[in-house]
């Protein structure tokens, strides 16, 4: 990270950490509640209502990942092997990522990140903190979301990270503005004491 960079990637490492999709942020999108962005992002893929379930409920950020990804893997944790049965049962039925995943996959993230940051005032704080530095997902392995290695990836998810920074920051009230209505404020409440002085 430079003077002008904000980078991220690891969900416990550096001041920045919360940025990641994997920060356990809960947030509640169209009445549902989400542990994390990824939770969301990944049950998006699907529109097999029991198996969008299982991605919602996943125990962590990590485990949600791995049931959207729909493998099965041969070698591994005990934990990752756990999780065979339940993507090949799915699979055997039919499920299956949706086929505009491509088409709607950066709106899903876009209205993620949004409930994060609006639901959570202290990571909004951050956020806006940031001025107008460049936000990166340093991920050396993610060539869309993420920087990929040598800063060759697309940086999707910090770009809309910026942008979602840039909006909040037009909702923000000018200190001109916010000076204006605490002058207003002021006044109401003088005529107000002043009303009640003479009544």
């Amino acid at each position: 990270m430079s003077n002008t960079t904000i980078d991220f990637y690891e969900p416990n490492k550096g001041l920045y950490c919360t940025f990641t999709n994997y920060h356990v942020a809960p947030m509640i999108i169209d009445g549902l509640s989400y542990d994390s962005v990824e939770h969301w992002y990944q049950s998006n893929k699907f529109t097999c209502p029991i198996y969008k379930e299982i991605v919602r409920k996943a125990k962590t950020p990590h485990q949600s990942k791995v049931f959207g990804s729909m493998f099965v893997v041969k070698n591994g944790y005990a934990w990752r092997l756990a999780l065979n049965k339940t993507i090949q049962e799915h699979l055997d039925r039919g499920v299956k990522i949706r086929s505009d995943w491509e088409d709607i996959k950066e709106s899903v993230m876009s209205k993620g990140l949004d409930a994060k940051f609006r639901q959570h005032p202290e990571l909004k704080k951050l956020l806006l903190s940031t001025g107008d530095k460049q936000i990166r997902e340093k991920s050396s392995i993610d060539y869309y979301w993420g920087t990929g290695k040598n800063n060759t990836g697309k940086n999707r998810l910090g770009h809309l990270l910026s942008e979602l920074r840039m909006t909040l920051r037009n909702e923000q009230p000018s200190k001109s503005k916010r000076s204006l209505e605490k002058l207003n404020d002021f006044q109401t409440f003088k005529r107000i004491k002043e009303d009640k002085t003479n009544e």
